[in-house]
């Protein structure tokens, strides 16, 4: 019997959440991964992601509408590798901060206007674009949640510039 009484206090607790009306509350309760977890998990994620973009460039020639979904399928899982570290909600929550907003809305137009260039206009020229446009933007997106990613990613895009102005005959 005391067993019995037990049980059912584990599971009339095991829902309660006292803070649920604030906004203190992480994450949502299926999100309970441990720290190794939410490692493992990213670490999964962002090997297929980069798989997803290997295999991407071998549909490049023939199928630019298979490029575009493995391309933008690994943009992406990559997105969903850095959610699990932080968080689903507040990783969302973080990408439409105010100061996030810009970058989320571009990020996220150059993944559909790389499917709509690919799939619905057919376009090979356009899907390399709006392709190349989504890899800068997941650069700097990554960049962005390493400390000193950015600065990193402008010194060395100013590097590059000027090594390819001394080559290059302009």
């Amino acid at each position: 019997s005391a067993s019995n009484a037990f049980s059912k206090v584990t599971n009339t607790v095991q829902g309660y959440n006292p803070l649920s009306s604030s906004d203190e509350v992480e994450e949502d309760p299926w999100y309970q991964l441990s720290r190794v977890e939410r490692i493992i998990a990213f670490a999964l994620c962002l090997a297929l992601g980069a798989g997803c973009f290997s295999l991407s460039f071998f549909f490049l020639p023939l199928f630019p509408g298979k490029f575009a979904a493995t391309f933008t399928l690994g943009s992406i899982l990559v997105l969903v590798s850095v959610a699990l570290l932080r968080g689903p909600l507040s990783h969302i929550k973080h990408m439409m901060s105010k100061e996030r907003l810009p970058f989320t809305i571009s990020y996220v137009g150059s993944m559909i206007l790389t499917l709509y260039a690919a799939i619905g206009l057919r376009a090979m020229i356009l899907t390399i674009i709006f392709a190349v446009i989504q890899i800068i933007a997941l650069i700097w997106y990554v960049g962005s949640y390493i400390p000193g990613g950015i600065s990193t990613l402008r010194y060395g895009t100013s590097y590059i510039g000027r090594r390819a102005a001394s080559v290059l005959p302009i």
